[in-house]
């Protein structure tokens, strides 16, 4: 069962990044320009993830905005009870 998840998920990203690699160093002959010209392009299919990350953290934070007042009201209420 792990070797089939292996080879799904992670083996077709071993081969991309190794393809990018490759494909810069071949380009340009250096190696650290090849990290470079790599980490660029990860940065590139990453960046969606990122999108949809930071809108669910302005979802989040609208959240919070909103329930603050009922958060503050509650810990005035109830602070000093000795409970906590």
């Amino acid at each position: 069962m792990l070797t089939f998840l292996y080879q799904i998920i992670i083996m077709p990203l071993i081969q991309l990044t190794e393809f990018f690699y490759e494909l810069f160093f071949e380009i340009t002959g250096n190696q650290g320009i090849a990290v470079i010209g790599l980490s660029f392009v990860v940065t590139l299919f990453t960046l969606p993830l990122y999108m949809v990350a930071e809108k669910w953290q302005e979802t989040e934070r609208q959240i919070q905005k909103k329930l603050n007042p009922g958060v503050e009201r509650i810990k005035k209420t109830f602070r000093g009870d000795g409970l906590w």
